[in-house]
């Protein structure tokens, strides 16, 4: 039986967050915690309560409206707005990392009650190329991707898929690494990926597909060592 809970309180949800390199978010959420005055936290520097951060008011009511919401195209399978057999997801910046909510439909299982494992490398090579469009401000084909299925994604689960640039191969390849999250904080998968910037004369065709101002993304402003150093804090 699940235990009663006054009104207003949120979960504690056990174990520590695998925070790896998600910028100023954990920073802020670190100092909030500090104070007692984010709810999304267990009061243990680290413990997100990720079903209260995937809310609305936890992302902006309590790190104060930091997530830039990205455009979208009409068309991708992923984030397409048009796409009816698409996933119509929708991602968010903080600084030079990338986030998005991902709850699998039925429809996309494998073996019966587990999400096909090429769904979720798709949603994996999805934000991390907007990692890639947003440190280093350039659109890319994957060239290549590794995914390591760590546990079973399941319909109807509310995920959180993040992820950001780890390095800059003199503007030729850009690195990434990305991990789909659940509402425990325990990290269901994660990959690594290499990307090619898309050649400039397919830009503007591209371009034309977004809804929303997708200029910033589309010249390069190096934010990781060119010689594939850690990452640089983006230029406003």
């Amino acid at each position: 039986m699940p235990s009663a809970r006054r009104a207003g309180e949120q979960d504690a949800l056990p174990g520590p967050a695998p925070l790896g390199r998600v910028g100023g978010t954990v920073r802020r959420a670190e100092t909030l915690s500090r104070r007692g005055s984010c709810p999304g936290l267990d009061g243990t520097l680290g413990r997100i309560n990720h079903r209260f951060l995937l809310s609305p008011q936890g992302w902006s009511g309590y790190f104060g409206g930091v997530l830039k919401p990205l455009p979208r195209t009409r068309s991708c399978f992923v984030c397409g707005l048009e796409n009816r057999a698409g996933l119509n997801l929708s991602f968010q910046a903080d600084g030079d990392a990338v986030h998005g909510r991902w709850v699998p439909r039925p429809e996309f299982a494998g073996y019966h009650d587990v999400i096909h494992g090429g769904l979720t490398a798709t949603v994996l090579d999805e934000v991390m190329t907007w990692a890639c469009a947003v440190a280093a401000r350039r659109f890319c084909y994957c060239a290549e991707l590794s995914v390591r299925y760590l546990q079973p994604v399941h319909p109807g689960e509310e995920l959180t898929l993040r992820a950001v640039l780890t390095a800059n191969r003199r503007e030729r390849v850009y690195e990434a690494t990305g991990e789909v999250i659940d509402a425990r904080g325990q990290v269901r998968a994660s990959a690594r990926g290499k990307y090619l910037p898309i050649p400039t004369g397919a830009l503007a065709a591209m371009a034309a597909d977004f809804v929303g101002d997708a200029s910033p993304y589309l010249g390069a402003t190096p934010s990781v060592d060119r010689d594939g150093g850690e990452p640089r804090p983006s230029q406003p």
